[in-house]
């Protein structure tokens, strides 16, 4: 993390699930290093993610088997 906190990065694991993030000041930048996921904006098809990929999103995920994931949310320069 920064001094300002416009980035913050890490390490997320999770269990099978669903959740809902929105990102309405900030995005993700994401590398699955093990597991899969799929990725879905509100009114679009979903998007898999699987060990090796790396995405940006702005919006939520379902956790189809447990996932690892490298991180960086970042908020844009105003």
């Amino acid at each position: 993390m920064n001094d300002d906190r416009t980035i913050i990065s890490g390490v997320w694991e999770s269990d099978p699930g669903t959740s809902r993030w929105e990102f309405l000041t900030r995005g993700e930048i994401v590398h699955i290093a093990a597991g899969r996921m799929t990725v879905q904006r509100d009114g679009e098809d979903a998007v898999e993610l699987t060990a090796g990929s790396a995405a940006y999103f702005p919006i939520g995920w379902t956790v189809v088997e447990p996932v690892r994931k490298l991180y960086v949310v970042y908020k844009p320069a105003a």
